[in-house]
């Protein structure tokens, strides 16, 4: 995700588009820096700073993080909501992957697929829910185990509903 340099908010979905988009003048949402269009073989089209990646940047993303992400918005704007691929909260230095949106209700979507530390898994829980957002982690295929333990056990969530869940995905769907 990117945006011009007027401000307009750039999703690449496929490699047409990044394409037609060659050549364009972008920056990164977060930090300001120009951003350049990747389009090669191997990965799913995507933008990466020209320079140094700032701090909040999702540089180095594998591909099968950023074909997920792709998957869950589809799968959101299938289920009815307005999806946003890497929203970037301000106030808490956080990028979420991405964000569900229907009127009454703002789900945000992290993908995990690399090792996260349980301390950084709490902090950015609470930074979204500092702001009053309701995130769910979605765990990549190196969560996958037949004999789960405290890798995915962090991860675990209770709600009266649904009672402990953990989402986690194969990567089989994208």
């Amino acid at each position: 995700v990117a945006m011009t340099t007027d401000e307009k908010r750039i999703t690449l979905v496929d490699h047409q588009q990044a394409e037609k988009l060659r050549g364009g003048d972008f920056i990164c949402p977060a930090c300001r820096e120009p951003v350049r269009i990747k389009n090669g073989q191997v990965m799913p089209a995507h933008f990466a700073h020209i320079g140094p990646a700032c701090d909040v940047d999702s540089e180095g993303e594998s591909t099968i993080h950023l074909r997920g992400k792709q998957w869950l918005m589809q799968l959101g704007q299938l289920l009815g909501y307005a999806v946003t691929l890497e929203v970037y909260y301000p106030e808490i230095r956080q990028r979420a992957d991405v964000v569900w949106e229907k009127p009454d209700r703002k789900l945000i979507l992290e993908f995990q697929c690399s090792p996260l530390e349980a301390k950084r898994l709490k902090e950015r829980t609470k930074g979204y829910a500092h702001l009053g957002l309701e995130v769910i982690w979605i765990l990549g295929p190196r969560y996958y185990s037949q004999r789960p333990g405290s890798m995915q056990a962090k991860f675990l969530r209770w709600d009266t509903q649904h009672g402990i869940t953990c989402g986690i995905a194969t990567g089989k769907a994208f």
